[in-house]
């Protein structure tokens, strides 16, 4: 029994030290590491992806700031014990990762219960404009996505209904 006890405490130790490595070796600012770990997470305003040898640019958003949930929407939760959740939806199809994040320096890493390994990308999270941005190169070409702080886009969507 005693023994069990001193594992299930390392254990928990080792889990404690792990999640705690995520701040401590990242470069953001306590203020920026904060909001990329806000548990509403992040909306999708942008995204961009490698074709041929070019970079196209999915705008999740209409001219007007508008969300376009007919055509698509997400969101990416990274929460603080460094699980993730990210939901996209296009047109009717629902798509939902869970895992792993890895946050070292300013390099981002998702990792899902398969397995699969997304990253690394830089993060540039500007707390002053609710904004993230993951970027990465891939053959010469910027690709990479564009969020706004959830919680912010659902006080402007409810200020623009007023």
């Amino acid at each position: 029994m005693h023994r069990q006890l001193l594992f299930a405490a390392w254990w928990i130790g080792l889990y404690l030290l792990a999640a705690t490595t995520v701040s401590s070796r990242s470069s953001l600012s306590q203020e920026a590491l904060s909001m990329f770990q806000d548990p509403l997470g992040w909306q999708y305003a942008g995204a961009s992806e490698r074709k041929d040898v070019k970079e196209v640019v999915h705008a999740w958003f209409d001219h007007e700031g508008q969300p376009q949930p007919h055509i698509c929407h997400g969101n990416l939760t990274l929460a603080v014990d460094r699980h993730f959740i990210q939901t996209l939806i296009i047109g009717e199809r629902r798509i939902e990762r869970r895992g792993i994040y890895e946050l070292a320096g300013d390099q981002l890493s998702l990792v899902d219960a398969t397995g699969n390994r997304d990253g690394a990308c830089t993060v540039d999270v500007r707390p002053k404009i609710y904004y993230m941005a993951l970027r990465r190169w891939e053959k010469g070409v910027k690709i990479g996505a564009e969020f706004e702080l959830e919680r912010e886009f659902q006080r402007r969507m409810k200020d623009r209904k007023k």
